[in-house]
């Protein structure tokens, strides 16, 4: 498994947003409290300013039911 690019990481909180009925920080809260982590970092992951480990990324799709 690889760590996923900025594109990946935003379709899987988009695809939350959607189905939770959220606005873009509450997605990105609930993303975050996923994983244990902030919301900082989930905007860094984002964005690109941080490499997501694919551990963390195989956890959030588990938990998104993607997986």
């Amino acid at each position: 498994m690889s760590q996923p690019t900025p594109a990946q990481v935003i379709a899987l909180r988009e695809s939350i947003q959607s189905r939770e009925g959220l606005g873009i920080t509450a997605a990105q809260d609930y993303c975050a409290a996923m994983l244990y982590t902030s919301r900082r970092a989930w905007q860094q992951w984002e964005r690109g300013e941080r490499k997501m480990h694919p551990a963390f990324w195989e956890l959030a799709r588990i938990k998104a039911g993607q997986i």
